[in-house]
Protein backbone atom coordinates (compact mmCIF):
# COMPACT_ATOMS: atom_id res chain seq x y z
CA UNK A 1 0.00 0.00 0.00
CA UNK A 2 1.11 3.22 -0.90
CA UNK A 3 2.19 5.62 1.95
CA UNK A 4 0.20 8.69 0.20
CA UNK A 5 -3.19 6.56 0.70
CA UNK A 6 -5.46 6.72 3.44
CA UNK A 7 -3.55 4.59 6.43
CA UNK A 8 -6.71 3.57 8.15
CA UNK A 9 -7.36 0.41 6.29
CA UNK A 10 -3.67 -1.63 6.20
CA UNK A 11 -4.80 -5.09 6.37
CA UNK A 12 -6.06 -7.02 3.22
CA UNK A 13 -8.58 -9.84 3.85
CA UNK A 14 -9.49 -12.06 1.23
CA UNK A 15 -12.50 -14.54 0.24
CA UNK A 16 -12.90 -17.27 -1.62
CA UNK A 17 -16.96 -17.33 -2.72
CA UNK A 18 -19.11 -18.92 -4.96
CA UNK A 19 -20.39 -16.82 -7.96
CA UNK A 20 -23.66 -16.72 -6.68
CA UNK A 21 -22.51 -15.53 -3.57
CA UNK A 22 -20.46 -12.84 -5.22
CA UNK A 23 -23.57 -11.49 -7.28
CA UNK A 24 -25.69 -11.57 -4.44
CA UNK A 25 -22.85 -9.19 -2.34
CA UNK A 26 -22.53 -6.80 -5.47
CA UNK A 27 -26.06 -6.77 -5.48
CA UNK A 28 -26.44 -5.73 -1.53
CA UNK A 29 -23.75 -3.43 -2.21
CA UNK A 30 -25.26 -1.52 -5.22
CA UNK A 31 -28.95 -1.52 -3.30
CA UNK A 32 -26.67 -0.17 0.02
CA UNK A 33 -25.28 2.62 -2.08
CA UNK A 34 -21.88 1.10 -1.32
CA UNK A 35 -18.63 -0.41 -2.85
CA UNK A 36 -18.34 -4.08 -2.34
CA UNK A 37 -15.45 -3.46 -0.26
CA UNK A 38 -17.06 -0.85 1.81
CA UNK A 39 -19.89 -2.84 2.23
CA UNK A 40 -18.46 -5.86 3.20
CA UNK A 41 -16.16 -3.75 5.93
CA UNK A 42 -19.69 -2.61 7.57
CA UNK A 43 -21.05 -5.72 7.53
CA UNK A 44 -18.13 -7.70 9.42
CA UNK A 45 -17.63 -4.89 11.63
CA UNK A 46 -21.35 -4.76 12.64
CA UNK A 47 -20.96 -8.32 13.20
CA UNK A 48 -17.59 -8.62 14.82
CA UNK A 49 -18.72 -5.57 17.28
CA UNK A 50 -21.89 -6.90 18.61
CA UNK A 51 -20.43 -10.82 19.26
CA UNK A 52 -19.59 -11.41 22.38
CA UNK A 53 -17.10 -13.94 23.20
CA UNK A 54 -17.79 -17.10 25.04
CA UNK A 55 -15.45 -18.66 27.24
CA UNK A 56 -15.00 -21.48 25.18
CA UNK A 57 -14.03 -18.87 22.39
CA UNK A 58 -11.26 -17.50 24.38
CA UNK A 59 -7.65 -18.16 23.98
CA UNK A 60 -6.22 -21.09 26.17
CA UNK A 61 -3.82 -18.55 28.04
CA UNK A 62 -6.81 -15.82 28.72
CA UNK A 63 -9.07 -18.98 30.13
CA UNK A 64 -6.22 -19.88 32.33
CA UNK A 65 -4.96 -22.98 31.24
Amino acid sequence: MSKTRDSKYTELIALKVTPGLAADIRRQARSDDRTVSGYLRRVLAANIQHSKPTNADAPEDARGK
